[in-house]
């Protein structure tokens, strides 16, 4: 990561300890099938559990994938959302041959 920064996710602490996204990047981190497909998988760089005022929140720790500015009504994006795009399919593809579906319950990998 040559940018120095990285990303933090704090979940709410609703779903701490029922939310499996941990687990799952980390053993889609650790079983890599297809090069192609797992560089555009985000990879969990740490995680850990924050107690706040509303309970407990599970932070997860993670690499930049695009600065905010990047995602700005600027020139940039305005000609590559078709690109963005086509690569947002094929990753999610990539997420679906692996097991790993978004949304609903035990419908992701048993892990």
């Amino acid at each position: 990561m040559p940018s120095g920064y990285v990303a933090v996710k704090i979940n709410v602490a609703s779903i701490t300890g029922k939310n499996n996204e941990a687990n799952i990047l980390r053993w889609l981190n650790n079983t890599t099938q297809n090069p192609q497909g797992d560089c555009n998988i985000i990879h969990l760089l740490d995680d850990f559990v924050v107690k706040g005022p509303n309970g407990f929140h599970e932070c997860l720790v993670t690499e930049v994938v695009a600065g905010m500015n990047d995602l700005k009504d600027t020139e940039f994006y305005k000609t590559s959302v078709k690109a963005i795009c086509f690569q947002m399919m094929l990753d999610l593809s990539y997420l679906h041959e692996r097991g790993v579906t978004h949304g609903g319950t035990n419908t992701s990998p048993v892990l």
